[in-house]
């Protein structure tokens, strides 16, 4: 796999006309998330340019949809993440709260 060029897809959640959404859900294009190295062997990180200190709850959700990861973690400018104990795959990466919804795509392979 090494050599592939992988696309890290941002999901963007916004409320559209007449939508009921509960709470302001933010734009977050001006808050690029880097996921690196994609593909990753052992562990990534996750570099939130524009962040400061926030509470997120990040979630890896694997390829048949079973959530395989959860924690609540405040999120400053870095956070990694131990990828080893996960099984080769794709894996979509969630980072969540109240006002913003970020998913990326990761690669896992070993």
């Amino acid at each position: 796999m090494s050599g592939e060029n992988v696309s890290n897809n941002t999901i963007i959640v916004a409320q559209e006309a007449g939508a009921a959404v509960p709470g302001n859900i933010e734009n977050i294009e001006s808050k690029p998330v880097n996921i690196y190295p994609n593909p990753a062997n052992s562990n990534i990180t996750i570099e939130n340019i524009n962040s400061g200190n926030k509470n997120y709850l990040l979630r890896l959700i694997n390829i048949e949809g079973q959530e395989v990861y959860s924690k609540e973690i405040t999120f400053s400018n870095i956070y990694q993440l131990e990828l080893s104990e996960f099984v080769n795959g794709v894996y979509s990466l969630i980072l969540q709260n109240d006002k913003e919804l970020i998913s990326k795509r990761i690669i896992l392979h070993k």
